[in-house]
């Protein structure tokens, strides 16, 4: 007898806005992101400007620490309150482990489970999407309460030492204050720790077909009759190939690899670029792309795309809402820019996310 399963939900929202506080506030919010891409359609080089604020400058740091490390005063007075401080364990599963994350504005997030919230003894909630498996605990670093000799802090430092220490790998990045790049982190010169860069990766597409889009016609329902222009729909499945580098535009019924061809209408443009990178990658160094490529104006196609996929093992996913892995750990964006500082903004969520 076969069997049937529900397919898991997932979201996808679709949305389109003019001016740039909106996309700020969403990049902002968006704290651990492992690649970024952009797509440059009709353009034979990537741009200067671009190339001078590239990720692949930035730099990010592996080490193992005791959670404990982020409660110490030293920590927070030479690095919380002198920048922007990313800190995501690494290796661990969010479904099943104890995961932790430091975000920039000194909000320490520990997601664990049952067990190790029972052996912690520090007051936090159930999780949403893995009630009564996995916990969340909240600090706040910065709060005035929270400092040496305060109940508060006290009692959170014998539960991170004294009643359960624990000690995992993070991935850091730092951003001093004043900067837009990231640079050494104090707290850890003098603990064992690797440095990485993020790494860059360049294409150069020749002869491709590219959808014909307008702002002012995203066609998000299913109802192609229109064809005047690519749905916005049809514009992020191929945008997805694009970012697999397969070849649409030999797309057969009987392909061996894809059988995904370019959706209709198209136009063909001798040269375009694809650009990314892979590590670490603060939302400062992401809203820095953006405004490079909002003043590209000189290519053959009006409009470029930027990707970010964020980390899938991420406690949070956009400010505070609780994210988990369940089939895929979605929690990616992609915006695509269009002259005069017009928008479409493509969120993509899986089942243990809250759609904002």
């Amino acid at each position: 007898m076969a069997a049937y399963f529900k397919p898991p939900k997932s979201h996808l929202v679709f949305e389109s806005f003019h001016g740039t506080d909106k996309l700020s506030a969403y990049i902002s919010e968006h704290t651990f992101n492992h690649a970024v891409n952009i797509f440059l359609p009709g353009q034979a080089r990537i741009p200067r400007e671009l190339l001078e604020v590239s990720p692949g400058k930035d730099c990010f740091y592996v080490a193992e620490l005791p959670v404990s490390t982020f409660i110490q005063p030293h920590f927070i007075h030479s690095t919380l309150k002198q920048g922007s401080f990313f800190a995501l364990s690494h290796t661990h599963h969010i479904d099943t482990d104890d995961c932790v994350a430091v975000f920039p504005q000194g909000l320490l997030v520990l997601s664990v489970t049952k067990d190790t919230y029972e052996q912690l003894g520090i007051v936090g909630r159930s999780s949403e999407f893995q009630q009564g498996a996995k916990f969340i605990v909240e600090i706040d670093l910065l709060a005035d309460s929270f400092q040496p000799g305060r109940k508060q802090y006290e009692r959170v430092q014998w539960c991170l030492t004294d009643r359960l220490s624990l000690t995992m790998p993070f991935l850091m990045a730092f951003i001093p204050r004043g900067s837009s790049a990231t640079s050494s982190i104090p707290v850890l010169q003098d603990m064992p720790h690797k440095e990485l860069t993020n790494k860059e990766t360049l294409n150069t597409l020749t002869n491709i077909q590219i959808p014909s889009l307008s702002y002012m016609s995203p066609q998000i329902s299913l109802d192609h009759s229109s064809n005047e222009y690519c749905s916005a729909i049809d514009l992020f499945e191929w945008l997805g190939a694009i970012s697999c580098n397969i070849d649409c535009d030999s797309g057969q019924p009987d392909g061996f690899v894809s059988a995904y061809s370019c959706p209709m209408p198209n136009r063909v443009v001798p040269l375009s670029c694809n650009i990314g990178w892979r590590g670490v990658i603060t939302p400062q160094r992401i809203l820095q792309l953006i405004n490079i490529l909002s003043k590209c104006e000189d290519a053959l196609i009006s409009w470029c795309v930027i990707s970010v996929w964020g980390f899938a093992d991420c406690p949070f996913s956009w400010g505070q809402q609780e994210h988990g892995y369940y089939m895929a750990g979605e929690n990616h964006y992609t915006c695509v820019l269009f002259p005069q500082s017009n928008q479409w903004f493509f969120t993509a969520l899986g089942t243990h996310d809250k759609v904002r």
